[in-house]
């Protein structure tokens, strides 16, 4: 469950959420494709002036309604995210996003898992207060009226979540820039959306604090470890099993339960009985769950880890109440794009650096058990 702490951040900047929502709403011609172009030394199109309005009105918002100027223009990730059609021109946008975990579940695996997904952050680390203990209930009996009984104080702790500064890179020749088309302007947002979630969820994986990342859950030595064999195991019913106890017995409940893996550890479950009698009742079944909890499956999650003289071939398995990993951004809840047409003018080729400002952590990592010596084959 959300603190107050997080819900006193997340109530503060649902007002800018609001005031940004509200502006993508009324500003129904955004175009990032208009967004480049404008900001190209030599543009590549003939300016459509109501679809820039519209568009430089949601930048102007993310800035008024947060405060923070970008480096170059702010890019929302609610209108990122939109779903597009083509209605002549300008281009028409037909959907908006509810919430930002609603903008990003479709593009992030460890959100689409229930991640838990703070904006709004001011300057500074992000300290979240968190218990000892997952609950801070405690019964007594007491021997009679007026006597006195014993209280417990529950003890808490910080979780300190850094900002680090992810840049994502996209690269387009003018030629195709000209292709002003519903397409091209779904596949720009597409591109810079997929292309910082999945470095995210990477890094959520497997980032270290040396390469100036945040520590990945599969490279924390402080997150449970599910041990399968000196030189890995394939995947059993009892490893998930024992993946379940390891969370439930260390977090004392499981609220938003999930499993997280890769395409060869589902195509493996999906072809292994759950029982040693060659049945057809299968690990992995129709319903892509996992002892009754919802199971991401991503490319992410490395299949490439060592085990003894397993050596590059053992996959990973994360299972774990997803809500208790942070990912906090800072600024608004948007991407800061920089244009630039002149470093690789020559090529005409034109540069798009989307960079955000991210951290993430585990609040409790009792909440979490991993498995990295899968063997698939």
């Amino acid at each position: 469950m959300l603190n107050t702490h997080i819900r006193a951040i997340r109530q503060a900047e649902a007002k800018v959420l609001r005031a940004v929502d509200a502006a993508i709403d009324r500003q129904n011609n955004f175009s990032i494709l208009e967004l480049i172009n404008a900001r190209m030394s030599r543009p590549a199109l003939s300016t459509n002036t109501k679809a820039l309005d519209a568009t430089l009105a949601v930048e102007r918002a993310c800035f008024e309604a947060h405060g923070e100027a970008a480096n170059g223009a702010w890019v929302p990730f609610n209108a990122l995210s939109r779903d597009l059609q083509a209605a002549g021109s300008p281009l028409i946008t037909n959907k908006v996003s509810t919430t930002v975990e609603d903008a990003l579940r479709p593009v992030s695996a460890l959100i689409g898992a229930g991640a838990t997904v703070i904006t709004g952050i001011r300057a500074g680390n992000l300290i979240i207060p968190a218990l000892d203990s997952p609950t801070d209930v405690s019964a007594t009996w007491i021997s009679g009226e007026g006597a006195n009984y014993p209280q417990g104080e529950p003890t808490f702790r910080q979780v300190t979540i850094e900002p680090h500064t992810l840049a994502v890179e996209v690269r387009y020749s003018r030629r195709l820039l000209k292709n002003a088309t519903a397409d091209m302007e779904d596949t720009i947002r597409r591109d810079i959306l997929t292309g910082i979630m999945r470095e995210l969820d990477r890094v959520a994986l497997v980032g270290t604090a040396a390469n100036k990342q945040p520590d990945g859950l599969l490279t924390r030595a402080d997150i449970p470890l599910i041990h399968g064999g000196d030189n890995g195991a394939v995947p059993t019913w009892a490893t998930l099993a024992d993946m379940e106890y390891t969370v439930a017995s260390g977090n004392g409940r499981i609220d938003r339960g999930g499993f997280l893996t890769n395409p060869k550890v589902a195509r493996k479950l999906r072809a292994t009985p759950r029982h040693n009698d060659g049945g057809a009742d299968f690990i992995l079944g129709s319903d892509r769950n996992l002892l009754g909890y919802p199971t991401v499956i991503s490319t992410v999650v490395p299949h490439d880890l060592d085990k003894g003289t397993s050596a590059g071939v053992c996959s990973a398995i994360l299972f774990g109440d997803f809500s208790e990993l942070i990912v906090g951004f800072w600024g608004p809840a948007a991407v800061d794009l920089i244009v630039d047409d002149k470093t690789m003018a020559v090529q005409q080729i034109v540069r798009l650096v989307a960079r955000v400002d991210v951290g993430i952590a585990p609040r409790h990592l009792a909440a979490f058990a991993v498995a990295k010596d899968v063997i698939t084959g």
